[in-house]
């Protein structure tokens, strides 16, 4: 719900420096959820352990829904190699501390800002919440004033800003892309929205082919590329429903909610098979044709970069020459292929089967 003297604080000048860590963590600690609501848990990003403290709230109706196959609740004894904070903050003066630099009379959109030490803050005017990160000392506070604020996207796909600054330093990277294929090797799927991506990673449900992303995933390029799942949601625009018949009656929509796309989450479909990981055999670029067949050729590592790089960097934050190296090296590391996805949806994981192949038999990229 709009809360207007926040606004009355986003659009103060600015007057100080950025909060510093200690700054951060002083405020969190004072709201520290010690109390009986208070949850921790791990996930896990590729081979990354990330230790998150929030409330049963936070968890149940933000972060669960979407993330559910990497959660851990159970922690063990294992260090984690980042640590995260997410709170409600409903106090006013704890929000005009952490939020005073947005300022500068624009009341919508998403604000950044980095100091010298490489520490960031965002704010995504929409969904009300404010994030702060450090690469460095490996630690990440979110805050928020109202759960019912979030934008669709935020429901659909958490923290995703959050989660590429933690990868920040490592050879992890999130990306704007699908994925889909098996334990010894799979498919990415690039191209901006509208492209196809959701439509050819829900046809493979119930194929042979497993399951890791329809919009967003991690990769890491260094030794072998690897994917890794982060969520398992679908969306899909309106028009697409009825391709998938049997999951339509399942697939959520808040018409109330900013950015809003009918959604599923893929973890509660009977025929979903997870696939958490795999080797990045072949990126392919899906292009909707309103033919019957689907059809697939080669094509080269530049047209790969161009459906990837500008969608990922146009979606994250403050995307510099690491993420532009980590995209490239992997465009350049792994062959490219556009499929011509027809309306015959059972075809469509016929023809990934086809691509792995290919893949495997000339695996060296073309320019």
């Amino acid at each position: 719900m709009p809360n207007p003297e926040l606004d009355d604080f986003l659009r103060l000048p600015l007057i100080r420096p950025l909060p510093s860590l200690e700054e951060v963590q002083k405020i969190f600690d004072r709201r520290r959820p010690d109390s009986p609501d208070s949850v921790f848990f791990d996930f896990h990003l590729g081979s990354a352990r990330v230790r998150v403290q929030t409330t049963r709230e936070i968890l149940s109706e933000w972060l669960t829904p979407a993330l559910a196959n990497i959660l851990a609740i159970n922690t063990g004894n294992t260090a984690p190699e980042f640590h995260l904070n997410i709170a409600l903050l409903t106090d006013l003066v704890e929000i005009g501390d952490l939020a005073f630099w947005v300022g500068r009379g624009n009341r919508h959109g998403l604000y950044e800002s980095i100091d010298v030490s490489g520490d960031v803050f965002l704010f995504e005017h929409s969904s009300r919440f404010l994030a702060y990160w450090s690469p460095l000392k490996r630690k990440a506070f979110v805050c928020l004033d109202n759960l019912q604020n979030l934008a669709a996207w935020e429901l659909a796909a958490p923290i995703k800003s959050v989660i590429h600054g933690i990868c920040t330093g490592t050879p992890l990277q999130l990306i704007h892309a699908g994925g889909v294929g098996r334990s010894d090797g799979g498919v990415l799927l690039l191209g901006p929205g509208g492209s196809g991506k959701s439509t050819t990673a829900l046809a493979c449900l119930g194929s042979k082919l497993g399951y890791t992303a329809d919009d967003y995933c991690l990769v890491e390029t260094n030794p072998q590329p690897m994917a890794y799942q982060l969520y398992t949601t679908a969306k899909l625009r309106p028009e697409n429903i009825h391709r998938f018949e049997s999951m339509r009656p399942r697939f959520k929509r808040n018409d109330d909610r900013l950015g809003d796309k009918p959604t599923i989450f893929l973890n509660e479909e009977d025929n979903f098979t997870n696939l958490r990981s795999f080797p990045i055999r072949a990126l392919v670029l899906p292009k909707v044709t309103g033919l019957l067949e689907t059809s697939w050729q080669r094509c080269s590592a530049a047209s790969a970069w161009r459906a990837l790089a500008p969608n990922t960097i146009a979606q994250l934050p403050l995307c510099g020459n690491e993420t532009f190296a980590k995209i490239t090296s992997l465009t350049r590391t792994v062959p490219a292929y556009e499929m011509h996805v027809g309306t015959d949806l059972s075809k469509i994981s016929v023809c990934i089967e086809e691509i792995l192949k290919e893949a495997k038999r000339s695996p060296k990229t073309i320019t």
